[in-house]
């Protein structure tokens, strides 16, 4: 990782946190479902951000929320056996969270990326028999 990476992780690390305390909800009684479990996730999908950041692209944070979420899901997926990665996703507007946990404004880039992710979350709220 270099200097640039290691800056960028430094000063978007509480963004972990803010999005699994805003959109996660967390089983105790899972093995890998404690909070320090997706700290560990998320954290990781935050060091491969900013691996693949291009500046030139957008703000790094948008680009990590986007990241760290989709890492999260994957996770829940994983964890759970199936899609019932909705279960773990808290309900309200998706737009308007991504844009907050990133805390960048950039409406444009963040309502495209927020509709992709919505998609994807809508299909999994469909699948989930839960």
């Amino acid at each position: 990782m270099t200097e640039y990476e290691e800056k960028l992780v430094m000063d978007n690390l509480r963004l972990v946190d803010h999005i699994i305390r805003t959109r996660f909800h967390y089983w105790s009684a899972s093995v890998l479902m404690t909070y320090e479990d997706l700290q560990a996730v998320g954290r990781e999908a935050l060091c491969r951000a900013a691996a693949r950041y291009k500046p030139e692209l957008g703000q790094f944070c948008t680009f990590a929320g986007r990241c760290i979420v989709n890492a999260l899901i994957d996770h829940c997926k994983r964890e759970t056996g199936h899609n019932k990665a909705a279960a773990a996703i808290t309900d309200g507007d998706l737009k308007e969270e991504i844009m907050e946990t990133a805390a960048c404004v950039n409406v444009e880039e963040d309502m495209i990326g927020a509709l992709a992710v919505e998609q994807v979350l809508d299909r999994l709220k469909m699948e989930y028999t839960g």
